[in-house]
């Protein structure tokens, strides 16, 4: 069983680390013989899975606190090679990075699921089994046993592009559906059943292109990169041939001239910088105090990508006449009641501050809970149709086909952010 500590940034430096994250919420618990199994959330009595429940049962949640006395070697061997008939009951397989680089998203993430459960109706048996996938990286051969038995309805994958590969691999020819949260890589071997949740670059890109073609026009916005962004700039221009672009040197201040002159001839309302990248911070920077100084006092929209928002290197003041605008895929109205209310009570619960995989977590059990719910058997049809009205985030899934020519399912749900008043706003 893992013990999960907690990580998350306190709310007063005086304060120990709560315990609350080691605590972990069972429904009609069982061992299954295997003590690394965290059964989370099975409904409390048995029963099939009907076409359409006649009328929902509370689920009563129970917390134990469970310590961590398991070795991996035991894991391996007690772990059941033969599981009995599947009961009716939907499996849910969470395999999170509790160790390492990404503790605190996994950790928080799993804070989450746990949140949203404790306020969970689900209408049929759901059954969450936890794997911390640190201990797993080094035995393939356990990550497999765990795999083959029992036969589970999702799979929420890890962080790593290795590890979301080693579960596709183990998981395509099974009939479970595989969730990636975070990974948003090209190399992953995408198949039907792959819900990639994380919007990927394209995404973003798109989103940018979408919203400036429509409020400021095509012939009214501009493209700024570097030459090595080429690529991008090809993507921005994918559906919108007609957008102009323009390739800066190196030292973006050399092109301050040819920009005042383009921007002044074009009458540029809009300018797109899909620069994205930390090593970039420098570049990225200097190309913005050079529109700056390119657009002589006119009022213009400046769009970056989701991670130059909390850039603390970016003086908001000195570029306030430039209007910037951020792509986001997470963005969180903390005026919304629904925001206030679940803040207050994780913060109740465990003594600090939510943050964005906590809420994360929380909509992705929603979502698990209406896809097996629902009377449709075939669940990738269920999630294009995902209409999460009590969600933190927004999400648009729809289907995509890889570069392999594989088929898949992508959230492509983009905010575009603008800071304003000191504070950022969803405009759209």
């Amino acid at each position: 069983m893992i013990s999960v500590q907690s990580h998350l940034q306190p709310s007063n430096g005086n304060k120990s680390v709560v315990p609350g994250l080691i605590l972990l919420i069972f429904v009609a618990f069982s061992v299954q013989s295997c003590g690394f199994i965290e059964n989370l959330f099975q409904g409390k009595k048995e029963k099939t899975r009907p076409d359409r429940p006649k009328e929902e049962e509370k689920v009563v949640i129970q917390e134990i606190e469970w310590e961590d006395v398991t070795d991996l070697e035991e894991v391996i061997k007690d772990y059941p090679d033969k599981v009995g008939e599947k009961q009716d009951i939907y499996d849910v397989l969470c395999l999170l990075p509790f160790g390492g680089a990404h503790k605190n998203k996994g950790q928080s993430f799993y804070a989450g699921l746990k949140m949203a459960a404790n306020s969970a109706h689900p209408s049929v048996n759901i059954r969450v089994t936890t794997f911390d996938v640190a201990r797993l990286d080094t035995r393939p051969e356990a990550l497999r046993k765990i795999l083959a038995t029992p036969e589970f309805d999702l799979v929420i994958s890890p962080y790593s592009t290795t590890d979301v590969n080693n579960v596709i691999e183990l998981t395509q020819s099974s009939g479970a559906t595989v969730l990636s949260p975070w990974n948003t890589s090209p190399d992953i071997h995408k198949f039907p059943k792959y819900v990639q949740l994380n919007p990927g670059l394209e995404s973003h890109l798109s989103g940018m292109v979408d919203w400036t073609a429509r409020e400021y026009g095509v012939e009214q916005t501009l493209i700024l990169s570097h030459k090595k962004e080429a690529d991008l700039v090809r993507i921005l221009k994918k559906n919108t041939t007609n957008l102009e672009e323009y390739f800066t040197s190196s030292n973006p201040k050399e092109d301050i001239n040819e920009l005042t002159q383009l921007m002044a001839s074009k009458n540029v309302k809009a300018i797109i910088i899909p620069s994205w990248r930390s090593s970039d911070e420098a570049y990225f920077l200097s190309l913005l105090s050079s529109i700056n100084a390119a657009r002589r006092g006119r009022s213009i929209s400046v769009f970056v990508l989701s991670p130059w928002m909390d850039n603390d290197h970016i003086n908001f003041s000195q570029f306030s006449g430039m209007n910037l605008h951020f792509t986001s895929s997470r963005f969180i109205d903390t005026k919304s009641r629904a925001f206030q209310r679940f803040e207050s009570e994780f913060m109740n619960k465990y003594s600090y501050f939510a943050n964005e995989d906590v809420y994360y977590g929380h909509d992705i059990f929603l979502m698990m809970m209406d896809w097996l719910s629902s009377e449709n058997r075939k669940l990738t049809d269920e999630v294009i149709n995902t209409n999460c009205r009590d969600c933190f985030f927004r999400y648009n899934f729809r289907e995509r086909i890889s570069d392999e020519g594989q088929p898949y399912i992508s959230n492509d749900h983009v905010d575009i952010i603008s800071f304003k008043d000191f504070e950022y706003r969803r405009i759209n």
